[in-house]
């Protein structure tokens, strides 16, 4: 079994801490981002981090959603609309983009 090495002044040092005021370091909130399909993903999506703000982007619909928890404790969604959603295109004009830069990318003009 391991023991580690005795230290005499560990208490002492830490009531000396504690008498300065010394809080551990907090972790600063982050944005944490993450794509759904549609606004009830982003209303049944997990909050791991009171501190973090959640972002959901849905870009089918063309929205975002910001998820965090408000000052009574429960869960705050809010949802942002594009201005300009991006138009959904068929197969034959994604097949056509594609055999596009595909030529392009031949040709070497494409980096």
């Amino acid at each position: 079994m391991y023991y580690p090495p005795y230290q005499p002044d560990y208490y002492a040092q830490q009531a000396q801490r504690i008498a300065n005021g010394f809080q551990p370091p907090m972790n600063p909130p982050q944005i944490v981002s993450f794509p759904v399909s549609s606004i009830d993903e982003a209303r049944s999506a997990r909050i791991d981090n009171p501190m973090n703000t959640y972002v959901f982007l849905d870009g089918v619909n063309g929205k975002v959603y910001t998820k965090r928890i408000g000052d009574n404790g429960a869960a705050v969604l809010q949802q942002y609309t594009l201005d300009n959603p991006p138009t959904p295109m068929t197969d034959a004009e994604r097949i056509a983009a594609l055999e596009t830069r595909l030529a392009e990318y031949e040709k070497g003009s494409v980096t």
